[in-house]
């Protein structure tokens, strides 16, 4: 596995955590009516098999799917990955998984994840 350079900066998107709500609340675990932020690492999973787009990569923690790259920061990180000599090979980088906390009208919002991928996008 490679590991991803880190900058300290969790700008990195996520996409289709919506999908995935029931595995980012078992990360965060009880954390009340307030919001959860647990610092974590995640692996970027180039995903060739993807039923709707070949060049998708898989978020998962802790090996729990959370969502995907959005699809030009996922083709910008494959190349970017290639050109590193690590085509197709998972990566590690940094995590923050956020959210949940509960809302004036009583709702959980939803979990989200950003990403520490210094310059990859």
């Amino acid at each position: 596995m490679f590991d991803w350079p880190r900058s300290g900066s969790y700008a990195g998107e996520v996409v289709g955590e919506s999908h995935y709500q029931d595995h980012l609340r078992r990360l965060v675990g009880d954390h009340g009516d307030e919001a959860a932020e647990l610092e974590t690492v995640a692996v970027l999973v180039p995903d060739s098999t993807n039923a709707y787009d070949d060049k998708a990569v898989r978020v998962e923690i802790a090996g729990l799917a959370v969502g995907h790259l959005p699809k030009d920061a996922a083709r910008i990180y494959r190349k970017k990955l290639k050109a590193k000599g690590q085509k197709n090979v998972p990566a590690s980088c940094g995590a923050l998984v956020m959210g949940g906390y509960i809302g004036r009208n009583g709702s959980r919002a939803h979990y989200g994840v950003k990403l520490d991928l210094g310059t990859t996008e």
